[in-house]
């Protein structure tokens, strides 16, 4: 299972263009393992996500009968151009409970929760949000993936969030990814506040 996991990442991550080596500004290539064990924190704020349980997914999420998922897992690849700052990812997890209902980027060291820096599917849009705040749009799909297992591909520029402590300039963002503060979050109708995180790191 884990194999088949890792080999579909590579092929997914193949579609993803490799830019080329340069002495100065060198692109980097990160990279995450997504598991339950790393979940640690409420969705952004605890007393925000205990108002809005389901905000935007109550129609989906009513009535879902969660399936088995004590191997739920995933794994990404990530390249990172500093000369651009644009991310370009490769997401592919497994056997979650159900469909993803978002995935997010946070802001957050490793054993440590942290507020949404960018979103990958899903809500929130940009702007002021019960559930956080994204620097830009969805930069897979506002709608996620309807399996337990796939794949998630995307792409987004490096920005500024002021509603986010420590990513409020360009540089910081930077650096929070190259010190390994942003980590991968899924989050299924069973588990709001995350089923699976991966921190990413070179």
């Amino acid at each position: 299972m884990k194999k088949s996991i890792i080999i579909s990442s590579i092929l997914c991550a193949s579609t993803i263009n490799v830019y080329a080596d340069s002495m100065t500004n060198q692109p980097m290539i990160l990279k995450a393992q997504l598991d339950r064990a790393q979940v640690t924190h409420p969705l952004d704020k605890a007393s925000d996500a205990s108002k809005a349980a389901h905000p935007f997914y109550k129609k989906f999420c009513k009535n879902k009968t969660a399936m088995p998922y004590k191997n739920a897992h995933g794994e990404a690849i990530l390249f990172f151009n500093p000369t651009t700052n644009t991310v370009q990812y490769a997401l592919a997890y497994q056997d979650l409970s159900g469909p993803p209902i978002m995935a997010h980027f946070h802001i957050g060291k490793i054993g440590q929760g942290g507020p949404i820096y960018q979103t990958i599917c899903g809500h929130p849009p940009p702007g002021n949000q019960a559930l956080g705040y994204s620097a830009s749009k969805a930069a897979s799909s506002m709608k996620c993936p309807l399996t337990r297992s796939g794949f998630m591909v995307g792409e987004f520029k490096i920005k500024a969030n002021q509603h986010v402590s420590g990513v409020d300039t360009i540089n910081k963002v930077r650096q929070a990814l190259i010190d390994g503060k942003l980590y991968f979050n899924i989050h299924t109708c069973l588990n709001e506040a995350g089923e699976i995180r991966g921190q990413v790191i070179r």
